[in-house]
Parts: structure tokens; sequence; C-alpha cells
């Protein structure tokens, strides 16, 4: 499953790779002519790069390996991630990195000098890097200091910010073992990142993409995720409530809750962005109360859409409609207002009218939502999906709440629907 980190990426350090100059030395006898034949080429300029964001695939309470406290490392407990785990891990990939590029004698971006601005300014980095800690086992036998092992899995990515385009995804994995206390066990954390970083450098398509040429235009309109599209049922959203109903789901991520319905069998669904805050793994809720595993594979925080793909789903997907509805149309609002406990709940109103603001163009609606009730379908009177819930203003004396419209949201995610049969999902 193609899986895309452009979501994991946020603020963090910048550093720019360049490369040495060769040297190369001419035999005396050399002619110079010959001495420009025979000279290496000049090796490529890696570009500039900035290390964005660190998330974990682990959740607070996963049990990750053991430790034991006695000479004869007897009498193990569990070792559990949690968050202060996360912020060390975190902050000793942050430094592994730095200190990689240090290594390598690759200078940070400069920061800009001019004394007509009120604050210093980093170069604009080229490419951006994420990591995802997929998997990570730590098993230590302590006293003053410790014995033990720990090993890593991450996936990363590098992103082209101007294009927003996902340039290459590696894998790599690090282990150390510590076969006697002779080590704090931060410092066997420590030895296990180093690998974990090291083999990703080592890699060669790491290198060859960060020499690689990038596009110099805007982002290209090609889809990043074609699906059949899908046409509404017959008798319309009244009579066909029920069936709709059933491919609206509630998203969960930690303390927070949300709505998303599918698009595709194959189990995409859209949903709003601020639902997920930083989560890369979410839980969905079914209408029936099957509880399902979902990935984000894309996001628009700006536009505020998102795309999580889960397990394939036995019920109709909902379909969208290519164009705006009229104002005055009657729509259809179904979510979680409040949570899965309200799941499926229905409302009725009118399409108020259209609005521009700062995030994009809205389809105003006075159609009653409330919070839980976002990333949730609009639905027309035909069944087709004209919006995507956003704000709820809550003003007293009547509704004025706006929705994303689904068109746009598709293209904001890079998304085609094809006639049906002729599509595949990339």
């Amino acid at each position: 499953m193609h899986t895309s980190l452009s979501c994991l990426l946020g603020l963090g350090m910048a550093v720019a790779l360049w490369a040495d100059s060769p040297s190369a030395s001419s035999p005396a006898a050399t002619s110079p002519a010959q001495a420009s034949a025979l000279a290496p080429s000049p090796k490529p300029t890696p570009h500039t790069m900035v290390f964005k964001r660190f998330v974990a695939s682990l959740k607070t309470g996963d049990v990750i390996g053991q430790q034991t406290r006695s000479l004869w490392c007897s009498n193990p407990t569990d070792i559990v991630w949690n968050e202060n785990l996360q912020k060390v891990v975190g902050g000793k990939l942050y430094a592994r990195i730095k200190k990689e590029l240090a290594t390598q004698h690759i200078p940070e971006p400069k920061a800009s000098d001019s004394v007509f601005e009120s604050t210093s300014k980093p170069e604009e980095a080229e490419l951006e890097l994420g990591v995802l800690l997929k998997k990570m086992t730590l098993n230590l036998c302590t006293t003053v200091e410790s014995k033990g092992d720990v090993s890593l899995e991450a996936k990363w990515a590098l992103l082209n910010p101007k294009t927003q385009k996902v340039v290459g995804e590696f894998t790599s994995t690090g282990s150390f073992v510590m076969p006697t206390r002779d080590m704090h066990w931060a410092k066997i954390v420590d030895a296990g990142i180093d690998s974990l970083v090291s083999n990703l450098f080592l890699q060669p398509s790491f290198k060859e993409a960060l020499v690689a040429p990038l596009p110099s235009g805007p982002a290209q309109a090609e889809a990043a995720f074609t699906f059949p599209a899908v046409q509404a049922l017959a008798g319309g959203t009244v009579k066909n409530s029920a069936l709709i109903q059933a491919a609206v789901v509630t998203v969960e991520t930690g303390s927070r809750t949300g709505t998303g319905f599918y698009i595709s069998r194959d189990g995409h669904l859209l949903t709003a962005n601020h639902v997920l805050g930083n989560s890369k793994l979410v839980k969905i809720k079914t209408a029936t109360g099957r509880v399902l595993p979902g990935e984000v594979l894309s996001c628009d925080p700006k536009r505020d859409v998102a795309l999580v793909k889960t397990a394939a789903i036995p019920f109709d997907p909902l379909p969208i409609r290519a164009g705006d509805p009229g104002t005055g149309e009657e729509v259809f609002a179904i979510g979680s207002p409040l949570g899965d406990t309200f799941n499926g709940s229905v409302t009725r109103g009118v399409v108020s009218g259209f609005r521009d603001a700062p995030g994009g163009r809205f389809l105003q609606s006075d159609v009653s939502i409330l919070p839980g009730n976002s990333g949730g379908p609009l639905v027309d009177a035909a069944g087709y999906v004209v919006g995507i819930a956003d704000l709820a203003t809550g003003l007293k004396g009547g509704n004025m709440n706006f929705f994303i419209p689904a068109a746009e949201a598709l293209t904001k995610l890079s998304i085609h629907l094809a006639p049906s049969g002729s599509a595949q999902t990339r």
C-alpha cells in the first residue's frame, strides 16, 4: 500500500547538504587537454534539506520490551512506550542526524544578516525530511549500569515543499547489543539510533535522491490516487438513508473524535485534517460497531482535508458530486456529533450560499452540526456528497455552518474518480 508521509512534516532543524569539491591532481607529463579529460567529474551538489518531523506508530502503553534490576537479571517487568520515551527517542534522532551532517562537513543554511529584517530567517530548504518510527524493542538488565539490546525500524520520506510531492521514501533498521553492564540505558538507545540513521545515509537510493533534479514549476495536476466513480442509489437520500449512513464512520485519534465517509470499496475515506491532528494512525468505527485501524495517506492542512485508508468495506461508498449545489437546494448532514454515541445522526437544511475566507472557499448552510461532525458528508437530495463539515459557528438564533466543497477536496488531495472498471489505485 502506497503511503505518503507528507502529513508528517512540521517544524524542525534545518540543514544544507553541500558536497566537498573533488580534488584531482595531474601527472607532470599530462597536457592540459589530457588533464581535463582524465579529471573526475564534479560531484553533484545535494539539495538543501530540513529535518521536519518525528512521529511513531507506537501507542502509549504498548509493551516494547522487558527490564530487570537484579544482579541475575531475574523478575522482569515490562517496558512500555510513553510520552517521555517518545521525547527521548525524538531528541536523540534529531541530535544524531545533526551529528551525521556535521561529520560529513555539511553546513546548515545560513540565516539572513540583512539589517532591514526584523528577525533572522534561514534559507528555504529544497527538501523536507520526515521519519515514522514503526517498531522498537528494548530489553535491559540494570543495576548501576545497564546491559541489553535495542532494535528499531523506521520509514523516512523526502518531500519537495515547492511542489508538495514526495520525491523518495526509504526504510532503515538499526540495532545494538551491550553484553555487559558498561553503559547507561540511554547510551544503549543512542547506539541503536546511531545504527538506524547511519543505515539511512548509507543507502545509495537516499544519496541519489539528495542530488536528483527537482521540478522547478508548481505542483502538477497529476492524480496521486485514482478510484472508480460511484453512482448514487435510485430513490435519493431519504429513501436510502440507512445505506448512506452505513458509509459514514466515527474517526478517533486519542482524545479527539470526528466523522469520515468512504469513497471507495477498497477502504478509502475522507475526513477533515484537523480531526487527525498529527496522528498517522487512527481508529475508525463503522455504523455497525466494527473497529478498523486507519492509516493517513495524504492530507492538505491548509484546505483541512485528509485521505485515510482502512481494510476493504462490504457496503457501498458515497458518490461525489462534480459541481456545486445551488443556493436554496436541500442538503443533509450526517455524522457523529459529540462523539460515537450519536453516530449516524442526520440533520436537514438548505444551501445558504458560498463564502470566500482565508482558508479557501466554503459552502454555507443552515443545516445543524456540532463538534464531532467535522469531516462528515453534506449530501444533496439525490445522495451525492457536496461538502465536508468543517466549521460549526454555534451562533444563537440560527445556524450558520461551513463546509469544504467536496470537488475541491478531491483536487487538493490529488484524487481522480474514473469511470467504473477503468480505475487503478496507486
